[in-house]
Parts: structure tokens; sequence; C-alpha cells
């Protein structure tokens, strides 16, 4: 009994979003930033690795990585899990983005009155297809010659190779630490540079930030007040996120009315479900946080044009953009599955997986045949459900928690409709259950084959709620089989967010000639930065 109380106390802690004091934080540091390129037209894809180099603060914190134009308003905001203090992500251009110099800024959330410096790289972006209405008369020039004190020589077993040739990397000529890795060709659009003004000011990339620190896992706040607009204090509120890492909490309002919860699991689904507990749903309005972003106007921006120069380099580019974008679909990257964390009430519940007994067609069929544990009751067409107590010998009236996919079932009378061949499994904990500032007679979860029940009592919420990005695994083109004719005019022939010094990394060349650049970025074992970078040729 007293392991159970234990589970219980912890799953208290662990239910509600909490809010840090100023002394509990710790200042942040600038994120490292890596992409693949500084300079894409549309159709092209921006690839992005941050790694957080204070080490040891927290497995789960956030990053947020987001792409500003000059008008202060954000193209993305990617929301990510730095697992091993690290995250990585891409963003396909679109054609209908203008021409123009952008900010990639990553960043993490602080606490009220703290400051966080904001990572920030120059992104520029070349859309052929429309003209930029911010366009003057600076035209990019190219980049004068500098000595490369980066450079490796190391890296490649040779400087010059042929089209569709497998490359090496060798990796053991870096210290020990975990990198990213580029190579990709260039051109003069990536040598040309902007030219600079004697008097051209940037304002300050340090932003001020207000919100709860993001130290143990994603955070999701808002307010509830009543449908006469006054605050909701003193309410529990449960957040339901469905899905294959299914996300069950509940917190208690403060005074004015405001929730916070604090996700430690990645689930990618951006339907979230929120409801009052034993209350009318339709007697409050919830009001969910805007996603946390640095002060977009601490920031200035260039505009340019294309020098005439450039015209041929722009040409190529676009051709072999059209040809790529051909075949993306046989060459699509895959979404790698979160780890899955268990639910709450796990291990303690009993569980019922009901291919193993014979099925009954109907929720509560299910429950006088199968269920001992629990039994239903009916007045007036509604349905309630319960789980007996029988450590106490006596029957508590109390509903229980009544899950479905993760979502919360208030008035389980829509489930005794719903076809039980769609249910893959049901969980009961019997006895009184404390989760979070609540207290239940017991748990019943069912999960769902496809864990994708939609409840017709409440609606999902799903606007202005940013979700997790997702991790992807790029693909990885092979020319091992010389019967292969597609075409390859890939540019980008190598984007690696994961690597260390003891992996073999290999890539073949596209049929794309010309110069490349393979870059490596990361962060060694002692916490220092990393950078190097080693040039080749592609002939035919």
């Amino acid at each position: 009994m007293k392991n159970i109380y234990l589970i219980i106390l912890v799953a208290f802690n662990l239910a509600n979003g909490q809010k840090l004091s100023k002394s509990n934080v710790p200042d942040a540091a600038p994120i490292l930033v890596h992409t693949n390129s500084q300079t894409l037209i549309a159709g092209e894809t921006l690839y992005y690795k941050i790694t957080d180099p204070e080490k040891g603060i927290a497995d789960n914190k956030i990053g947020y990585v987001a792409l500003i134009g000059r008008d202060q308003s954000a193209i993305f905001i990617h929301k990510h899990f730095l697992i091993g203090n690290a995250a990585h992500g891409d963003f396909f251009i679109p054609v209908t983005i203008e021409t123009g110099v952008y900010k990639l800024l990553a960043y993490t959330s602080q606490s009220v009155g703290n400051k966080t410096q904001i990572s920030e790289v120059d992104i520029r972006i070349i859309n052929p297809f429309q003209t930029s209405k911010y366009q003057t008369k600076d035209t990019l020039t190219f980049a004068k010659a500098e000595k490369n004190n980066n450079n490796n020589n190391n890296l490649l077993s040779k400087s010059q190779f042929k089209t569709r040739e497998l490359v090496s990397v060798n990796m053991k000529s870096l210290p020990q630490g975990t990198y990213s890795i580029s190579a990709r060709k260039v051109d003069n659009l990536d040598l040309s540079i902007l030219p600079a003004s004697a008097n051209e000011k940037y304002k300050t990339s340090i932003a001020e930030i207000t919100s709860v620190p993001e130290i143990r896992g994603e955070i999701i706040s808002g307010t509830v007040s009543t449908s006469n607009k006054n605050h909701a204090p003193s309410i529990n509120v449960a957040l339901s996120i469905p899905g294959e890492n299914p996300v069950f909490k509940i917190a208690k309002t403060d005074a004015k009315g405001r929730f916070y919860f604090t996700i430690e699991q990645i689930n990618l689904n951006n339907q979230l479900f929120l409801q009052v507990l034993g209350k009318n749903q339709e007697d409050f309005i919830f009001d969910i946080d805007r996603i946390t972003a640095p002060n977009f106007e601490s920031f200035e921006f260039k505009p340019f044009q294309i020098a005439p120069s450039l015209a041929n380099d722009l040409r190529e580019r676009m051709v072999a953009v059209q040809i790529r974008n051909a075949y993306v679909g046989t060459k699509a990257d895959t979404i790698v599955p979160s780890a899955t964390k268990p639910m709450f009430y796990e291990p303690i519940a009993k569980e019922y997986v009901l291919d193993r007994f014979n099925r009954f067609p109907t929720f509560g069929q299910t429950i006088v045949e199968l269920l001992p544990e629990v039994y239903y009751l009916r007045s007036n067409e509604k349905f309630t459900v319960h789980v007996r107590d029988r450590n106490i010998g006596r029957t508590i009236p109390e509903p229980a928690l009544l899950l479905v996919d993760g979502i919360l079932i208030q008035d389980p009378t829509e489930l005794f409709s719903y076809p039980m061949k769609n249910v893959e499994k049901i969980n009961i904990v019997s006895g009184i259950y404390l989760y979070g500032p609540a207290a239940f007679n017991g748990v019943i979860s069912l999960t769902t084959k496809d864990k994708n029940y939609s409840p017709k009592q409440i609606a999902a919420i799903s606007t202005n709620v940013l979700r997790p990005f997702p991790e992807k695994k790029y693909y990885r083109q092979q020319h091992n089989d010389d019967s292969e004719r597609l075409a390859d005019f890939r540019e980008q022939l190598l984007w690696q967010p994961q690597a260390t010094n003891l992996d073999n990394i290999t890539f073949f060349t596209s049929d794309l000639s010309g110069k490349f650049i393979v870059e490596i970025k990361g962060i060694t074992s002692d916490g220092q930065m990393y950078n190097t970078k080693s040039e080749f040729s592609v002939a035919e």
C-alpha cells in the first residue's frame, strides 16, 4: 500500500506544470546553429541543427527555431525537444516567399525578467518566380577570396571525384564529440555577399521572453474564464493529447484562472482537448498562450537585388530544383517514431487485451462479461461507470477516471454505442486514485487500435498551439545499382545532423559537376565548439 501511495505522490507532482522561481532558473547560453546553406532559392530545403552547449541542466529542455522576415513576421516557428541537448529540422522554401534576407533564430524560453541570448544566422532566399517589394539598388557582390584557416585536408581521401562516386568522410580526424555534416554544391550565389554600409547599424539580438522556463519539458499554458469573462480560479483543468504517445494531465488554476501543464514526452498531435472537471463545459472559455517568441522588432534587414552576373548560376539551380522535385515522391524522408512513455497508471493497472478473450460488441456487454472490477449505472438514458474497490469491502459511488486514447470522457454515455471491435485493450486501476489535484474512484482507460478516438461531446483545440517538430531520417541517395537511370540533380549531397567521430560517414556524388564543400560543426566532448570543412570537385 505504501508503494501505491508513493506512486500516487509522484504522479501528483508530475501532473502539474510548476512555475519556477527566478533563482531556480540558470542563465541560458547561446545555442549553436548549423545550416546546410545561407543562400537558397525557392524549391530548395533549409536544413538546420541546434545544439545547446550547456549540458546537465535538463535532458528534455525545449528549443525554438524561427525564420523571420523584414516585416517582423515569422515565416515559421518550430518547437524541438532537445534530446541529448540537440535537435534538427528543415523547412521547404515555398514559391510564395519573397526574395530577401531573413533571420534564422534559435532560442529557449526563460522566466519573466531573464534575458536569453538568441543565436542569429542570416539566410538569403531568392525567389525567381516573383519580384520582391523590398528590392533596392543594393546588389549582391562576390566575396573576396580569403584563406580558410579551417580547411581540413584530411577529411576526404582525395580532392576530385566522378559523378555518382562514393565519398567517405574521415571522421577519425575529428576530436571526440557530436557533429552535424553538410556536403553541398557551391556556386557564385553562395559566394556572393551584400555590400557593407559604413553607417549601417544592427539592433541587439537580445530580446525579452516572458515565459515559464521549459527545463523539464514542453509547457502548455493559458487561462480559463467564465462565459461572462470573469477569471475562473481554483478549478481543475484536464489536458488530453491523443496519439501514439498519449498525454493526460490535470492542473488547478491560480487566482487569475491561469493553468500550466508540463509535458515530458514527445507527442506531435496538433489536436488538444481541454476540459474543466465536473462542470458544464459551455460555461467556460479557454485561451491558450501564444507560442514563445522573442521580440522580432529587435532585428534589422538589408534588401538586395540579384546582379546580372549571377543569372547563369541562378538558372542552373532553378533547373536542378525542378528536376529534383519531380522525383520527390520516390526520395521522401521518414519520420522517426518518438520513444513511448508509459501512461501514469502503469504498472499498477490490470490490463485486458480484448483479442485474448471472447469479444463482445458493446461496452456494456464487455463490462458485464469481461471486467469484474467495473460496473455501470443507467438513469434517464445516461450512463455512469464505476470501479469496485474490493480492498475496503464496499463500493464508493463516485465515478471513475475514464479515458479513451488519453482523452478524458466525463459522460461515458457515448461509449455504450461505440463498437468495441475498435478497442485494443482496457486498463483498470481499483481504489481511490489521486492524480494532480483531483481524486477518482479508480481508473478505466480504453486504447483503440488506431489511437484516434474522436469524442462526441468535446471539440479539439488546435489554433495557436505549436506542437513539437518531428525527428526525421533524411533520404540517402544510393548508386549501387548500375541499372538505375533516374536523374540525380542533388546539390545537397548529404545532411547528417547527428554524427560522432566514430561513425562511418559516406555519400554519393550526383550527376552535377562543379565545386562542392563538406562542412562539419559540433561540440567536442570537453564542451568546445568545433568547425571544419573541406572542398572537393566533381567532374563527369
